[in-house]
C-alpha cells in the first residue's frame, strides 16, 4: 500500500483490493514492524489505528479500516519548538 503524504488526502494506492470496511494491517516494509498503536482506537467506528512518528516530533494516526477517514496530526506545540531553537542555535542567536 502506498500512502498518499499530502495531509488530509486519500488518494491512496494498493497493489491488492481491499474490501470496503475492511481492517488491514499495516507494517513498515524494511523491518515487517506494525504499525498498529495498541493504545488508541478510531473515533469514529472504533477500529484500531497505525501511528507514524514524525522526525523532530509530532506524529500521524489514522484508522486502519478502509474508506473510515478519521485521521490526526499531532505536531510539536509552539513551547517545544521554541525549545528547540534556543537548544539548537543558543541564546546568542536570538540577542
Amino acid at each position: 500500500m502506498h500512502l498518499d503524504p499530502v495531509y488530509g488526502s486519500h488518494d491512496n494506492a494498493a497493489e491488492i483490493e481491499i474490501p470496503e470496511s475492511a481492517v488491514v494491517e499495516l507494517a513498515c516494509p524494511s523491518c515487517g514492524v506494525s504499525l498498529r498503536d495498541p493504545e488508541s482506537k478510531c473515533a469514529q467506528c472504533a477500529a484500531p489505528m497505525f501511528l507514524l512518528r514524525l522526525p523532530g516530533g509530532g506524529f500521524v494516526e489514522a484508522c486502519l479500516r478502509n474508506r473510515c477517514l478519521h485521521h490526526r496530526l499531532h505536531l510539536v506545540t509552539g513551547e517545544q519548538m521554541m525549545q528547540r531553537m534556543f537548544d539548537e542555535l543558543g541564546m546568542d542567536a536570538f540577542l
